[in-house]
């Protein structure tokens, strides 16, 4: 089983382990906490395409599996009567 190399909790943090990892020529993985359609106009925007990108969105879940671009999770949740 494949693990993940490392965490970042903000895009800067990540383009940075991104930055350096291509300077060293290792590969890597990392996990970034975040809604992909608030930072793929960041990543374009930089020139940076990623080799590989995976959702892990819980879309079973129909209460909190997605948090739309722009509200939090306590929106969501309002919403919801909770």
């Amino acid at each position: 089983m494949a693990s993940l190399a490392h965490q970042a909790d903000n895009l800067e943090t990540a383009i940075g382990m991104v930055e350096a990892a291509r300077r060293e020529g290792r590969p890597t993985s990392i996990g970034l906490l975040g809604n992909a359609a608030d930072i793929y106009e960041t990543l374009l925007a930089r020139r940076i395409i990623p080799d590989v990108v995976t959702d892990q969105t819980s879309a079973h879940d129909l209460i909190y599996g997605y948090v739309p671009a722009g509200r939090s999770l306590a929106e969501v949740a309002a919403d919801a009567g909770e």
